[in-house]
């Protein structure tokens, strides 16, 4: 599905295009609520993500802007929050707005809040939905979060969802683009800067992190994050860790 989020700081605007894409999603990225409307009007995006607190124009502002166009091309939005502006976004789901998620945003949050608009938009949903060994695929990642097991290998996660490892590879490759391996590592990944981004987590080392994202060793994780984002894993926390 065509996603388009709204954010201004690109670090988040990144983190999230990143996490549509593991869920088999189009995200379409926007640091402004000007260059969203633009993009809007060129394209169809039945949903929207956006951050609330913006320099220009709000995510508010956003919501009202689509609430002027016609309901049959409306999209539904989703506005992402931090705990001060929560007010603001609960005020948004009486002029509105979808649903709204507190930051940060997990994959799972995502993965959760999409699945629900699919439900209600049956006339949207592609394929991918309709697909239950890959509905109970997101759900074994997202929900049940299976891949925090170092020890999940494609026969084992074909065992749990019933079916057998040839099908279940398939549809991996056919929803996702990859094979299962990779796939199962950008969770991990994500979860890793998921944990990392919380200060209840500072005293935990890098290798801790990704260990409990996943990960058997230190090394595999260096290796696929390298692998990713063409840096060390230390390298990219120092870069985000706040000053």
């Amino acid at each position: 599905m065509n996603i388009l989020v709204v954010d201004d700081d690109a670090d988040c605007l990144e983190s999230y295009g990143d996490a549509l894409k593991v869920l088999g999603h189009l995200p379409t990225l926007c640091e402004s609520v000007v260059i969203a409307m633009k993009e809007f009007q060129s394209g169809s995006f039945p949903l929207v993500l956006s951050d609330i607190r913006m320099p220009d124009k709000s995510g508010i502002d956003l919501l009202r802007d689509f609430q002027a166009i016609p309901s049959t091309k409306r999209p539904e939005v989703v506005l992402l929050t931090g705990f001060a502006e929560l007010d603001s976004a609960i005020e948004a789901i009486r002029l509105g707005a979808f649903d709204y998620l507190r930051k940060p945003v997990a994959i799972q949050d995502l993965a959760r809040v999409i699945a629900r608009w699919e439900q209600t938009h049956p006339s949207f949903t592609e394929n991918s939905s309709d697909d239950p060994i890959y509905n109970s695929f997101l759900e074994a990642m997202t929900s049940t979060q299976l891949f925090t097991d170092p020890k999940l290998t494609l026969n084992g996660l074909a065992r749990i969802l019933g079916t057998n490892r040839n099908i279940l590879s398939k549809v991996i490759n056919r929803k996702l683009g990859d094979n299962f391996n990779q796939i199962l590592n950008r969770f991990r990944i994500k979860e890793y800067q998921r944990l990392h981004s919380l200060s209840v987590n500072e005293k935990f080392t890098i290798e801790a992190l990704a260990k409990m994202a996943g990960f058997s060793s230190r090394s595999s994780f260096n290796r696929f994050f390298q692998q990713e984002f063409g840096c060390r894993p230390s390298k990219w926390q120092g870069a985000t860790t706040p000053k």
